[in-house]
């Protein structure tokens, strides 16, 4: 069984995490992006500008297969899809280490 995992992380300019925590998981895409979509349970915290949704089947040293990556937009006060920044184009597996 895969799981989305919902990894929210603080990034300064430089691309340097400053803080990271996996908030949860969920059983399908659609309601881990619902979770980030809507900031359910405030997952923002007014510090966590970026949010990772990796899935992760069962095992030792799981490999995360894809990432889906939100950037907190100020204007529209919630998480927008974006790119993976050019800064962690080298990290993988940030809900799980």
């Amino acid at each position: 069984m895969t799981l989305w995992f919902i990894t929210t992380l603080q990034v300064d300019k430089e691309g340097t995490i400053i803080d990271s925590r996996c908030v949860g998981y969920k059983e399908t895409m659609q309601e881990a992006q619902y979770i980030v979509g809507n900031n359910t349970h405030d997952i923002y915290e007014n510090s966590y500008n970026w949010v990772v949704l990796e899935p992760f089947g069962p095992g030792v040293y799981p490999h995360a297969s894809s990432e889906i990556w939100y950037q907190w937009s100020v204007p529209d006060r919630g998480y927008m899809l974006s790119a993976k920044p050019k800064f962690f184009e080298r990290t993988v597996n940030f809900g799980i280490g």
